[in-house]
């Protein structure tokens, strides 16, 4: 995940090239290869008010397992806009039950999201 921990790190102090908010068009922008990292496949998920779906790095923070059903919150490590958030990740919001849980994977996944 070189792309994510190299990327600027936004805050509300950001003046050079400052990420939307939200963005409602926002998609999976980039893609990264990624050997042997826990990953997670989402199907509708959202973050910002975007909807989108596709394969995301687990911040080493999620505590596993994961739930099997209902909606909630799962951090991910991808960036906003070419921005790295300081906190531990994006925080998908998601239906558990479109979640797949890889401990293991290797190929590529999403690395940034924007539009």
């Amino acid at each position: 995940m070189q792309s994510y921990y190299s990327a600027t790190i936004w805050n509300k102090n950001t003046t050079f090239k400052k990420p939307p908010y939200t963005c409602k068009k926002a998609q999976p922008f980039d893609s990264e290869y990624v050997q042997n990292l826990p990953v997670i496949d989402v199907i509708d998920a959202s973050y910002r008010k975007a909807i989108f779906s596709g394969s995301f790095v687990l911040s080493p923070f999620v505590p596993l397992p994961l739930p099997t059903s209902g909606t909630g919150k799962i951090d991910v490590l991808c960036r906003w806009f070419d921005h790295r958030l300081t906190s531990t990740g994006l925080s998908l919001i998601v239906d558990y039950s479109k979640v797949q849980f890889h401990p293991i994977f290797t190929g590529y996944v999403v690395s940034d999201i924007a539009k």
